[in-house]
C-alpha cells in the first residue's frame, strides 16, 4: 500500500527531530548550570540573602 519512499520520509523526519530536540535539551542544561566557580558562588549569595529577607518578614 505505501510505497518504500513513504517509509523513508517517516524515518529521516523522526531522525531530524529527535536530533533537534537533543540539541534543545542540551542547550537548556548547559543555560541551567553556571559554568564557573564565580557563578556559582554569586548564586549562593543570591539565595542566601532570598533566604535572609525572607525570615525578616
Amino acid at each position: 500500500m505505501f510505497g518504500i519512499e513513504f517509509f523513508v520520509v517517516v524515518f529521516v523526519t523522526a531522525v531530524i527531530v529527535y536530533l533537534i530536540r537533543k540539541k534543545f535539551a542540551k542547550n537548556k542544561k548547559i543555560e541551567e548550570a553556571p559554568l564557573r566557580q564565580k557563578d556559582i558562588k554569586r548564586n549562593m549569595k543570591r539565595e542566601h540573602r532570598k533566604q535572609q529577607n525572607k525570615e525578616v518578614k
